[in-house]
């Protein structure tokens, strides 16, 4: 099966300067189209599902959609991700489909933009995959292979969940760019509170980037989540609270999952709460570091710095 693959040069785009390399945006719009023509023609669904999107992308999907074997029940839940897929195609097929070109264009956008503000930026080593991601996701970086970075963002999710694409763009491109500029490799032996403190920098930081890229982003946009931007702005403040007494801990305690996920919290937070605080602490640290320093700090002063951002 056919992928499309769009090899672009973004020259001048909205009286932006060009650029003399190349990002590889790779849509999975044919396989989408071609899974839809099988299901008018009476295909059965997850037999569709499997030759014309599954199969013929298998390392797309290993890397960025399924749940791995050493997830609980992975195999149930993989099954119930393909069934969502398929329900929600039977009303919206269309809408994914013309959801595709949307994203492609907008992604031409956001990496000139991106490029505009960082322009050591190395987009001619970024692939950008538009793809179903059986709404696991609506965007995702994966590690770094052969300095090959790759970010995917999910069509179908976006069609059922709107998000600004740019914003989207931008906050997943600044994970790449922290990862270009900051190549220290990840601790798997820090503690629990030293990871929690690297989620918050690592995570204040995207926004921010995403803000400095769409400026006129309000804070529903910037955070993908108007309850979560309404709860920000009325009890920013006591989750501030709440997460410099988890740094200033001397044991090392249980971080709550719902800091930055969608997971029901343990602890009375709103869901992706880390999000919200990692953007309030990045507020107070931008007005003494650049963006590239804070980009640049290894684990072990990470969690200095966000309590020196707790403090303001």
């Amino acid at each position: 099966m056919r992928k499309v693959i769009i090899l672009l040069l973004i020259l001048t785009l909205f009286g932006l300067e060009s650029t003399a390399h190349a990002a590889q945006i790779i849509s999975l719009k044919t396989s989408v189209e071609n899974y839809t023509q099988a299901i008018h023609k009476n295909t059965e669904p997850n037999q569709a599902l499997e030759t014309y999107i599954i199969h013929p992308n298998k390392k797309l999907f290993d890397d960025f959609v399924w749940y791995s074997p050493e997830k609980d029940n992975y195999i149930k839940r993989n099954l119930e991700k393909k069934n969502e897929f398929i329900l929600f195609m039977k009303e919206n097929s269309q809408k994914v489909i013309e959801n595709f070109s949307y994203l492609e264009k907008n992604a031409i956008t956001a990496i000139a933009l991106f490029k505009q503000n960082f322009p050591d930026f190395k987009n001619d080593k970024l692939q950008i995959i538009i793809m179903p991601s059986l709404f696991r996701f609506n965007g995702k970086t994966t590690s770094v292979t052969n300095e090959q970075y790759r970010l995917a963002i999910g069509a179908d999710y976006l069609t059922k969940h709107p998000l600004d694409p740019i914003v989207l763009l931008s906050h997943e491109m600044g994970h790449v760019y922290h990862q270009q500029i900051n190549t220290e490799k990840e601790n798997n032996d820090a503690t629990a509170m030293n990871k929690f403190a690297s989620q918050v920098l690592t995570e204040g930081l995207t926004t921010s980037i995403s803000k400095l890229v769409v400026p006129k982003a309000s804070l529903e946009t910037l955070l993908m989540d108007k309850d979560l931007a309404t709860y920000c702005q009325e009890h920013g403040q006591e989750l501030l609270i709440k997460v410099k007494r988890i740094l200033n801990t001397k044991t090392n305690p249980k971080i709550d999952s719902a800091w930055f996920s969608g997971k029901p919290s343990q602890t009375n937070i709103p869901s992706r709460a880390g999000y919200c605080v990692g953007f309030l602490v990045m507020e107070n640290l931008l007005q003494k570091y650049t963006i590239k320093d804070l980009l640049k700090a290894n684990t072990t002063a990470t969690k200095t710095l966000i309590l020196e951002g707790l403090a303001k």
